[in-house]
């Protein structure tokens, strides 16, 4: 996550990427708050992910001229889809080593190495008192595709961040609930303290991204019980205010089944019709206008992804220190002399351990002696192996092709058992759950988190029997 620089601008261009369409609105500020001066929203021939930079570039060009659109400096908005996201509970740690404890679950959790991916974090904290903090990655080259074709483009990118429609300022000390209707899904997003508890994006089956005869989806709202499941349950019970933005038509059909949900979903809200004039007349723009009127306010920004730039005093810095050739017989004299004193040094403690092991190598010895005999008669006492027997039947129920996998596998007292990983889509990961559905030595199977689309995240724990 890279440092926030708070410039003070007068006008700002966002620019959101949609499901094949590119939505951008042009914000200045005043004496009243931030105002809306022009918005464009667009088809977008070219896919971000997939085409060159350079003619996404030209595209984005040109539609912004169409659209007599002149600014530079812009705000760039992912869209959920492209994110990763997991969340801890952060215990208490000195400031400093936090990171490492945040980078050491994101190796764990996410399919990518750290260095193909840009990190960002947002911390929160429970009415419990209990801290956690969200993790979002996108794959570095995503980044590098958009900021590469801004620029292409004539821009000047100051933040690559995520659209948050509901400002820093209205869910300070609350929980809030915003759901926003996309093309061919909604952006299901949990605010809580000042941070982001959780945020995904949930796909409708419907792929035109339209409810059939008016109902809605029932796949949606299990994708919303399974994201709410997921959150402490302090955070869940402290929702009282959902936000609803969509279109009118949408809205007034989709508001009234959800109505009827909240029972199923667990929660004890209000839905609430935001005032202003951008959620009555451009709820689809509403992300991205809240995000750059924050960041024209000189708010902090939930998440930053935008990569960190070189400035010009470190550029004089290293070509001084690349032509100091004077300096390179110092330092190497200085590190031959460090490796003097550390070998002096090592030698002394190896003699002073030395003499600590004759002190008591008798009784190790003995030990040791105990310790083997343990070793050789342990296996007689338990012939079932149950630890062994349980790790070859969840290793039976993965498939050989690697379209399964897991990353994490802990097992505690031989018989509760809990396997995160992922798999290339629903279909595959269903198979592994009907294989070890049908084992009867397995009890209890339970599906703790499913999130993503390709890959798919899950999370399962299991009881081994053993019978």
């Amino acid at each position: 996550m890279t440092a926030q620089r708070k410039v003070a601008y007068k006008t700002l261009l966002g620019i959101e990427f949609g499901e094949e369409c590119i939505r951008a609105v042009l914000v200045s500020r005043n004496g009243h708050g931030a105002q809306m001066k022009k918005s464009l929203q667009v088809p977008l021939v070219l896919d971000p992910l997939v085409a060159a930079p350079e003619l996404l570039g030209q595209e984005i060009r040109n539609r912004l001229q169409e659209a007599g659109i002149r600014e530079t400096h812009c705000v760039i908005c992912l869209p959920l889809k492209w994110v990763l996201k997991h969340r801890i509970e952060l215990p208490d740690l000195p400031s400093e080593d936090q990171k490492s404890f945040i980078d050491l679950h994101a190796e764990r959790q996410f399919p990518f190495p750290l260095e193909d991916l840009s990190i960002s974090t947002s911390m929160f904290a429970a009415v419990d008192g209990k801290r956690y903090i969200t993790i979002v990655a996108v794959p570095f080259t995503y980044i590098q595709a958009i900021e590469t074709a801004c620029r292409t483009a004539g821009l000047k990118p100051i933040s690559i961040t995520i659209g948050v429609p509901v400002s820093e300022a209205a869910f300070q000390g609350q929980s809030v609930l915003s759901i926003q209707k996309r093309e061919s899904g909604m952006d299901f997003m949990v605010l809580a303290d000042g941070g982001i508890a959780t945020l995904r994006w949930v796909e409708s089956e419907d792929n035109e991204g339209k409810d059939r005869d008016g109902e809605v989806d029932e796949a949606i709202f299990r994708e919303m019980r399974l994201t709410l499941s997921e959150l402490p349950a302090a955070i869940r019970e402290s929702i009282r205010t959902i936000y609803i933005h969509g279109e009118s038509p949408w809205r007034s059909r989709f508001q009234p089944v959800f109505q009827n949900q909240m029972g199923r979903l667990s929660l004890d809200a209000t839905i609430e019709r935001r005032p202003d004039e951008i959620a009555r007349n451009c709820p689809a723009l509403l992300p991205l206008y809240g995000t750059v009127s924050q960041i024209l306010d000189r708010q902090n920004r939930l998440f930053e992804f935008l990569p960190p730039r070189v400035s010009s005093i470190q550029h004089i810095v290293s070509r001084i220190s690349s032509r100091g050739n004077l300096l390179l017989g110092g330092i190497a004299a200085a590190m031959i002399l460090s490796g003097i004193v550390a070998f002096s040094y090592q030698q002394i403690q190896l003699t002073r351990l030395q003499s600590q092991w004759k002190a008591i190598e008798t009784q190790a010895t003995e030990i040791e002696a105990l310790q083997d005999k343990v070793r050789l008669f342990r296996s007689w006492y338990d012939d079932t192996m149950p630890s062994l027997n349980a790790m070859l039947t969840i290793t039976e129920a993965f498939p050989e092709e690697g379209v399964v996998w897991s990353n994490t596998v802990e097992m505690k007292d031989s018989s509760n058992i809990s396997c995160e990983g992922y798999a290339r889509g629903n279909t595959e990961l269903l198979t592994v759950l009907d294989r070890l559905n049908q084992d009867k030595r397995i009890e209890q199977l339970q599906v703790q988190q499913v999130q993503g689309k390709s890959p798919v995240q899950f999370g399962l724990s299991l009881y081994w029997s053993g019978k």
